[in-house]
């Protein structure tokens, strides 16, 4: 690895961040499937000012290193071991959350575990089955402080920070009526793909609000990175980073400040990535409900960041092929920012991209938005939406996605000038139906192809057999020609 930076340093100078050492490392034949130590207790550090990864072993589960055999002679001390200096990690670990204290917290006799008839378990999360879920009843800690370090705990395990990810599929998080994570190195459960989450996080029945959730200082997992097809590299970033199914419901994130605009792919404020699809998450790959969520409130200031793919509740939606989706009842105040540029560059209010997954025509056939929305300015070079920024094809087709009640009360911008934004959707490409009952746009209620508003930016017109289909209070119009729907609907910018 250090050979390759070496001479791709001579060629183009020192990478401005980790990132862009990743990136460059990629480039030079070196794949991020390799880059995790076989070595326990290890991992790999990238010195920016000397363009040097080096092999650290981490003791004390924090930032006291000790130096393999070969690297003493870069000296490096403790003060400066930190994502904010020069010395910055490849995988942070959260300081002050050892293995023997997670294990402890989360298996010991005062672990706030209850198993389905509400008795005390004294078992571990990763011991729970589909016969003996388990929920975590957090709202019974009074304590903040000790919420937030349940809840990163949570988080090593899923994430595979000390041992293999395991996903918590049969595990629910009862969150208490307020958590407050600023001041936290937040680092998602859930950090990748390759780790996701598989369990549910439940708010309390009048909800819960979690504030002041800051990327600041986040690094994630460089073996962990996405690579997109439109040539981003970044990881992923939300509340939750990556789940394969579950449910999220009744959460408002307030005072959110994620600024991954160098770094993060796949993100959003609430959960930066769906996906179904990865072999470690096929096993649990059951339903996706996401209700009762909101991210920011009105003039709190909240953002969400990134290169591409950012959505304000959720960043991307990658369902498997009879994986329903359900996002209902979900606002986002935050505004949304997909910073990079090129092709493919997407940011929407409520969804970034969303695959809509083919469920056959059974009853998995459930691919819906239900009275969310979104009052957030939408930015993008090219894919910007009040909605779903990018919709895009199932596994046979045609499939069917719907928005019913849902509002576009946000500013959208297309920075490009193009014709590619939309109050409903930026790009909708191949074979999809889609059905828009009862929504609107700033007030205006939608009733009919290409009035009132510019709803849909550019497409493919690779499929002719997509439909789309209006209801207004029980009356119905469905228009057949993709191609004039495309012509009609054609955005304009902002």
């Amino acid at each position: 690895m250090n050979t390759a930076l070496v001479s791709d340093e001579i060629l183009n100078g020192k990478p401005a961040s980790v990132l862009d050492a990743m990136l460059r490392m990629e480039e030079n034949g070196y794949s991020f499937e390799n880059y995790k130590p076989l070595s326990d207790d290890c991992m790999f550090l990238w010195h920016k000012d000397t363009n040097r990864i080096l092999l650290v072993k981490v003791t004390d589960g924090g930032y006291s290193v000790e130096f393999p055999e070969g690297y003493e002679e870069i000296e490096i001390n403790d003060s400066l071991i930190g994502p904010s200096n020069a010395f910055q990690t490849l995988y942070l670990v959260d300081i002050g959350t050892d293995k023997e204290s997670v294990e402890s917290l989360l298996s010991g006799e005062d672990a706030v575990v209850v198993d389905q008839n509400g008795a005390p378990a004294q078992r571990a999360l990763e011991n729970a089955t589909e016969s003996k879920p388990l929920t975590v009843d957090l709202s019974a800690i009074s304590d903040n402080a000790a919420v937030v370090r349940y809840l990163s705990s949570v988080a090593a395990i899923v994430n595979g920070t000390f041992e293999d990810p395991l996903p918590l599929e049969y595990v629910t998080l009862k969150l208490p009526e307020t958590v407050n994570v600023e001041g936290s190195i937040w680092v998602p459960i859930g950090d990748s793909l390759k780790s996701p989450f598989a369990g549910s996080v439940v708010g309390a029945e009048g909800g819960t609000t979690i504030s002041g959730l800051n990327s600041e200082g986040y690094i994630g997992p460089m073996d962990k990175a996405l690579v997109l097809a439109s040539g981003q590299v970044g990881v992923t970033y939300g509340f939750i980073g990556a789940m394969s199914s579950g449910t999220v419901k009744n959460i408002t994130l307030t005072d959110v400040k994620i600024d991954m605009s160098a770094s993060g792919v796949e993100m959003g404020g609430l959960i930066g990535l769906i996906n179904g699809q990865e072999s470690v998450a096929a096993e649990y790959a059951g339903a996706i409900v996401i209700e009762n969520c909101q991210v920011g409130t009105k003039d709190d200031g909240s953002y969400v960041k990134g290169q591409s793919k950012v959505g304000g509740i959720v960043g991307a939606i990658e369902p498997a092929a009879r994986q329903s989706v359900l996002i209902q009842n979900c606002t986002n105040y935050a505004a949304v920012t997909a910073t990079s540029t090129g092709n493919n560059v997407r940011a929407g209010g409520i969804v970034g991209a969303w695959l809509v997954a083919d469920g056959g025509g059974d009853e998995f056939d459930e691919q819906k938005m239900i009275e969310c929305v979104n009052y957030g300015a939408v930015s993008a070079q090219n894919f910007a939406a009040g909605l779903c920024a990018h919709l895009y094809c199932g596994y046979h087709g045609p499939v069917t996605v719907y928005f019913e009640g849902c509002q576009s009360n946000g500013t959208v911008t297309v920075t490009s000038g193009e014709k590619t934004g939309g109050h409903l959707v930026a790009y909708w490409f191949e074979s999809q139906n889609i059905v828009v009952e009862d929504c609107s746009v700033n007030g205006t209620t939608i009733v009919d192809v290409g009035k009132e508003g510019w709803l849909i930016g550019g497409g493919s017109d690779s499929s002719s057999s997509a439909t789309l289909t209006i209801i207004v209070e029980g009356v119905t119009k469905v228009v057949t020609n993709k191609e004039k729907i495309l012509e009609t609907w054609k955005g304009v910018g902002a």
